[in-house]
């Protein structure tokens, strides 16, 4: 892994916690997303049930903007 690809699936991941309507929304996001191939094994290995305070979490980070 190197930074640019993390940064990458950072972005892709904030910004499908941020726009799903549910956790299974962000996975299905995500894995439509183009990314290196270790980014798409942590995806498929995700369970929707962690994600779930993760949005809670960025929505209230970026409720302001």
């Amino acid at each position: 892994m190197d930074d640019p690809e993390l940064a990458e699936f950072q972005a892709a991941l904030i910004e499908a916690l941020r726009r799903a309507s549910s956790p299974e929304a962000a996975l299905s996001l995500l894995e439509r997303t183009p990314l290196a191939e270790w980014a798409q094994q942590w995806i498929a290995q995700s369970d929707p049930r962690s994600l779930e305070t993760a949005m809670l979490l960025v929505r209230r980070w970026t409720q302001d903007e």
